[in-house]
């Protein structure tokens, strides 16, 4: 994915089931952003899987895994 608001690769995937991404925390809810990652993944014919949108930085500093955003991509 080129787009700026997700500056590094995804940073988990489980089972194709679900795909977290990381952004950076701007105090927004993520969700749009999960919902543009099931645009894409329908693109590539994904249609079974969810999106998850972590604090990028809270993962890097603190292995603190939280959400803040999600999408279903079905």
């Amino acid at each position: 994915m080129q787009d700026p608001r997700f500056p590094a690769r995804p940073v988990w995937w489980h089972e194709g089931t679900v795909l977290a991404v990381g952004m950076i925390n701007d105090g927004g809810v993520k969700d749009k952003a999960a919902e543009d990652v099931c645009q894409l993944l329908h693109q590539q014919g994904l249609n079974n899987t969810s999106v998850e949108v972590y604090d990028l930085l809270k993962i890097q500093q603190d292995d603190d895994w939280n959400l803040i955003g999600k999408a279903s991509c079905r």
